[in-house]
């Protein structure tokens, strides 16, 4: 099983909520766990999101 996806599975089992960063579509996208989906790269994606913090 996929490494990503396992983490979700133990988020779920402890009621921890998902973020999706990912370009397209991915296998868990419909689950209820995931409260944060955005469409792009996750290096791009987390740099602005430190830079926006102050990080």
């Amino acid at each position: 099983m996929n490494t990503g996806v396992r983490l979700v599975h133990r988020a779920e089992r402890r009621g921890i909520p998902v973020a999706v960063i990912n370009r397209g579509p991915t296998s868990i996208d419909g689950r209820g766990s995931v409260r944060v989906r955005i469409d792009g790269g996750t290096s791009e994606t987390l740099s602005a999101l430190a830079e926006r913090l102050g990080v």
